[in-house]
């Protein structure tokens, strides 16, 4: 593959991050050439003069959604003696027709989503309710049912609504970036039917690494997106990557109001922790652990999310990062 099919591949997904945010406002993104003539795409300037803000032009020409380039990754998967996932999933269309053939794969892959849920943190083959799923087939009622219900926009193509309980989307066709936004939404809906408030490092992290399951793979297969975790590995590489622990003391609050180019490296950052957090029969068991416990842990307190992190993964929180950053450099 040729250097500018990776550039614009990388391009691509950086603002498909970009794009599972709100777009109430649009990112700073730059473009510069550096000595090896190599075409760099960041959220933050670099020292050099020749980075061009290319912001408005991309704004322009709509929002990106959807993985460009993915590879197989190797992750551990518990043996657990479960069934097919006993799932209700009731879908309502608004103004819009959805084929038998798109509902059946929606069905087969939500449930794929829940059956994840199921493997690595066990969660019971039946629930007690249903995944809700509306489709609005015009762009106008979406905007205004969103409006209807946060009092604010919300999002361009999909939200999950936690008090009604139901996934929302914007009509398109089914092909591979829909699916995969339709898995986002699920993992909030799943993640959500056992607990209420949640971490927004446990609830984006999962949501971004579940999106990409490979729904058509017999069993459970995640594949990695190659850009994503480029982003990641060059903030280890440049020393601007935080600890594992300093990162779950950021707060839902602080997330949200931290500005739309911090927050969109925080779902990169949430989705390598979680992927990390997988790959590994000690990272998983933990991970299940600390969701088991997530509600008796008061992890809204101060610093109570990673001291329950900490108290879970074998040799605590320094071990955790150690072992984060050696997957970072290792895992691509």
């Amino acid at each position: 593959m040729q250097r500018n099919t990776l550039d614009i591949i990388y391009l691509l997904f950086f603002l498909w991050s970009l794009a599972c945010l709100p777009w109430s406002a649009q990112a700073e993104i730059y473009k510069w050439t550096d000595e090896n003539g190599r075409v760099h795409f960041s959220d933050k300037a670099p020292s050099n003069n020749n980075a061009k803000d290319i912001s408005a032009e991309l704004s322009s020409k709509g929002n990106f959604f959807g993985f460009t380039k993915v590879k197989p990754i190797d992750v551990y998967i518990p043996k657990r003696r479960r069934g097919l996932p006993k799932l209700t999933i009731k879908i309502e269309l608004v103004q819009y027709e959805l084929s038998e053939g798109d509902r059946k794969e929606i069905i087969k892959g939500v449930k794929k989503v829940y059956k994840a849920f199921t493997t690595w943190f066990g969660w019971p083959i039946k629930p007690k309710e249903p995944i809700k799923i509306k489709i609005f087939g015009k762009y106008s009622d979406f905007l205004a049912y969103q409006r209807s219900t946060d009092g604010r926009h919300v999002s361009n193509r999909s939200f999950y609504h936690l008090l009604r309980k139901e996934i929302v989307m914007l009509g398109t066709r089914f092909n591979e970036e829909t699916v995969r936004t339709l898995f986002h939404e699920a993992t909030h809906a799943i993640f959500h039917m056992r607990h209420g408030i949640v971490p927004l490092w446990l609830d984006e992290g999962l949501a971004m690494a579940f999106s990409a399951i490979e729904p058509e793979a017999r069993g459970l297969k995640l594949s990695l997106p190659v850009a994503y975790h480029d982003f990641v590995r060059a903030k280890l590489r440049e020393g601007t990557l935080l600890s594992f622990g300093e990162y779950l003391q950021i707060s839902n609050r602080q997330w949200r109001t931290s500005g739309q180019v911090v927050e969109s490296t925080y779902y990169r950052v949430a989705w390598s922790m979680m992927m990390f957090m997988l790959s590994s029969k000690q990272g998983s068991e933990a991970l299940e652990n600390i969701i088991t416990q997530l509600d008796r842990s008061r992890w809204w307190q101060t610093n109570n999310l990673a001291g329950h992190f900490a108290r879970h993964y074998p040799g605590g929180l320094d071990r955790l990062d150690k072992n984060w950053r050696r997957w970072i450099k290792k895992s691509h």
